[in-house]
């Protein structure tokens, strides 16, 4: 049972975490509570975000709600939260793709291009019709792929750190196609149940970067380099 139980979801960009929290909150009945949202006046990155945690932490206790951020350095606090507290990561299997996923972002936005819009009635996915961003393709440089790697070893890095004397549950981008059981909530979570889903499209990318090619090479490198976890 988890009437009793706080939750807190910590979300890594561009890994479903709209799908999953909207999907989350019809399952167990329960609002989202945004933590950089509610909070947008107060926090302009980290340490502003940290701060606020370390003050507020003692009243993140609505057992009506669950808890979601971006902000995975928060996981250093946890301690700060009542034992009693679920931790949940969504994250991806394929670093590669991640990277590409996150470039793709900061670059370009969120266009019609780089998604798949899916029915979960009939499962059919159908890409919209828009303006191709293709026209200006991006070069991307080797530091930029080095900081979303780094990025994702310090995020492995909080969870195994901090998280690991609560209870918790990873899940994987790639997973929830075929459905992920989530223990601790008793749930289980698949793209095409209860709402529609938005699925990252991965064909777009040749065309948005002139180094496709080069930047996967960097992708795979500094994978084995910084000996990111195997999801």
């Amino acid at each position: 049972m988890i009437e009793d139980k706080q939750i807190w979801i910590f979300k890594e960009a561009r890994a479903g975490s709209t799908w999953f929290c909207e999907a989350l909150s019809k399952k167990i009945n329960r609002n989202g509570h945004h933590y950089e949202s509610v909070n947008y006046r107060k926090i302009k990155g980290y340490d502003d975000a940290i701060r606020l945690f370390k003050q507020e932490a003692h009243d993140l206790r609505d057992l009506n709600v669950f808890y979601a951020t971006h902000y995975l350095p928060l996981m250093e606090y946890v301690n700060l939260l009542n034992k009693n507290t679920i931790l949940i990561r969504l994250t991806r299997r394929d670093r590669t793709e991640h990277c590409l996923c996150i470039l793709a972002f900061n670059m370009f936005g969120r266009t019609n291009n780089t998604h798949v819009f899916v029915n979960p009635i009939n499962m059919l996915g159908n890409k919209e019709d828009s303006t191709s961003f293709y026209d200006e393709p991006k070069y991307v440089t080797k530091q930029q792929v080095k900081k979303i790697m780094q990025g994702f070893k310090e995020k492995d890095y909080f969870w195994n750190t901090y998280s690991k004397n609560y209870v918790r549950s990873l899940v994987v981008y790639e997973d929830l196609e075929k459905g992920v059981n989530i223990e601790p909530l008793e749930i289980n979570m698949k793209f095409s149940d209860d709402t529609s889903y938005t699925k990252k499209n991965p064909d777009y990318k040749k065309e948005a970067f002139v180094n496709y090619d080069q930047i996967v090479e960097w992708c795979n490198e500094y994978e084995k380099k910084f000996e990111l976890d195997k999801h």
